[in-house]
C-alpha cells in the first residue's frame, strides 16, 4: 500500500512537466524545419546572384565557370538538402493536415524556384521537322525539355549493360574533368587580372613621373632661351664697342697725316 502510494506521488510530481517536454520537442521540430527552409532559401538567392553574373559577363570561359558551379550548387540542393527538408514536413507531435499541406507547398515552391535557376544549359527542342511533316500534311508537333527536367527526371528500374555502365562512368570522367579545366580557366583570368590592375597601377606611377621630366624640361628649355638672349644681346654690345674704335682710330691716323703734310709745307 505505501509503495503504490509513493509510486502515485511520483507519477503525479513529474506529471505537470511531460507537456512542457513534448511541447519543446514540437517546437524543436518545427524550428528544425524552418530553419533548414531559411538556408535553402539563402543558398537559393546566392545561386540566382551567380547566375545573374553570368549573364552580365561578357568573356565567355568566366561565363562557363560560373555556370558550372551553378549546376553544381543546383544539383546539391535537389539531390541532397531538399530530400533531407522533405524528410522534416511530417516532424512533429500534434501536426495538422493544414500544416503538413503547407510545407509541402512550400518545399515544391522552393524546387521548382531552383529550378527556374538558368544555368547556361536552356532548354531542349525536341520534335519532328518542318519537312518530316510536310507531305503528310501535319503539323509540326514541338516539345520543350527543360535540362533540369531530364537531370531530375525519376528514376526508372531498368538495368544497365556494360556498354551502358562504361559510357556512363566515360561521361562523368569527362564532365569532372571539363569542369576542373573551367576552374583553371577561371583562376587564371583571376591571376591575369590582377595583373592588368597591377600593371594598370604601375603606369598611373611612371605617368606621374613623366609629368614632373616634362614640367623641368620645359623649364630648362625656357631657362635656355633667356640665356641666348642675353648672349645676343652682349655680343651685340661688343662689336659696337669695337666699331667705334677703330672709327676714332682712323680719325687719329688722318689728323696725323694731315698734321705731317702742314709741317712740310711750312
Amino acid at each position: 500500500m505505501i509503495q503504490l502510494l509513493t509510486g502515485t506521488w511520483n507519477a503525479a510530481r513529474y506529471e505537470k512537466y511531460q507537456p512542457l517536454q513534448t511541447k519543446e520537442v514540437e517546437q524543436k521540430d518545427g524550428e528544425q524545419f524552418m530553419n533548414m527552409y531559411r538556408k535553402i532559401e539563402a543558398d537559393l538567392e546566392t545561386l540566382r546572384t551567380k547566375s545573374d553574373e553570368a549573364k552580365l559577363e561578357n568573356n565567355r570561359a568566366v561565363v562557363a565557370s560560373l555556370n558550372a558551379e551553378v549546376r553544381r550548387a543546383k544539383a546539391d540542393l535537389l539531390n541532397n538538402k531538399i530530400p533531407k527538408l522533405a524528410k522534416l514536413i511530417r516532424k512533429g507531435k500534434g501536426l495538422d493536415t493544414s500544416t503538413v499541406q503547407q510545407r509541402e507547398g512550400m518545399v515544391e515552391t522552393l524546387v521548382q524556384s531552383i529550378r527556374k535557376v538558368s544555368d547556361g544549359l536552356g532548354s531542349l527542342t525536341i520534335g519532328p521537322t518542318r519537312n518530316s511533316n510536310k507531305k503528310k500534311g501535319k503539323a509540326s508537333k514541338v516539345i520543350n525539355l527543360q535540362m533540369a527536367d531530364v537531370e531530375d527526371a525519376p528514376s526508372y528500374n531498368m538495368d544497365h549493360t556494360d556498354d551502358s555502365l562504361q559510357f556512363e562512368e566515360e561521361w562523368k570522367k569527362a564532365r569532372s574533368k571539363q569542369d576542373g579545366h573551367l576552374e583553371d580557366i577561371s583562376g587564371s583570368l583571376k591571376t591575369l587580372k590582377s595583373i592588368g590592375g597591377d600593371i594598370g597601377e604601375e603606369i598611373q606611377r611612371q605617368e606621374t613621373v613623366i609629368d614632373e621630366m616634362e614640367t623641368k624640361i620645359d623649364g630648362a628649355t625656357a631657362q635656355i632661351a633667356n640665356n641666348n638672349e642675353k648672349l645676343r644681346g652682349l655680343v651685340t654690345s661688343m662689336r659696337s664697342t669695337r666699331n667705334f674704335c677703330v672709327d676714332v682710330t682712323l680719325i687719329c691716323i688722318v689728323l696725323g697725316i694731315v698734321g705731317y703734310i702742314y709741317n712740310q709745307a711750312s
